[in-house]
């Protein structure tokens, strides 16, 4: 089945929340906004599967996020779920956590082949993640504490 990358890459950038997006043969790439490190939000097919995630270069990076999970209460997930509810889709996504082999520290889900269809739901989950984890560690903007 082909996925309309350049659909999904049209969306996100009419979306002006994240930076440098690219389509690959693979998928699609965008840059996490406001973030001195490489964070990366991607459509992208991996081992045969499409997922939708963040991949993260830096482990301070990752650890950040990681505490603040500890410290909500909440899991990635239902925080996941939250911002997709928010962005109108009804339905939940598991999320796996992991140091890939090219050093990446990586949250992500696998996509069913139902909702490979559709470009506008593909960016629309990409945009939920962006909105999930920019409120977590260090992916937000710095707030300025005298503003």
């Amino acid at each position: 089945m082909a996925i309309d990358f350049q659909a999904i890459a049209t969306k996100l950038t009419a979306a002006d929340v994240l930076d440098q997006i690219q389509v690959t043969a693979q998928g699609v790439n965008a840059r996490a906004r406001e973030v001195e490190e490489n964070a990366f939000y991607r459509v992208i097919f991996e081992e045969g599967i499409l997922y939708v995630g963040l991949y993260i270069e830096d482990r301070w990076l990752s650890e950040s996020i990681e505490t603040d999970l500890l410290h909500c209460g909440d899991t990635i997930t239902e925080l996941l779920e939250e911002e997709m509810v928010e962005l109108d889709l009804d339905f939940k996504l598991p999320i796996q956590h992991f140091r890939n082999e090219k050093l990446e520290y990586v949250f992500r889900s696998p996509i069913t082949e139902a909702d490979q269809r559709n470009p506008e739901t593909l960016a629309t989950i990409l945009l939920s993640y962006n909105a999930c984890f920019e409120q977590l560690g260090d992916m937000g903007a710095e707030e300025d504490p005298f503003e």
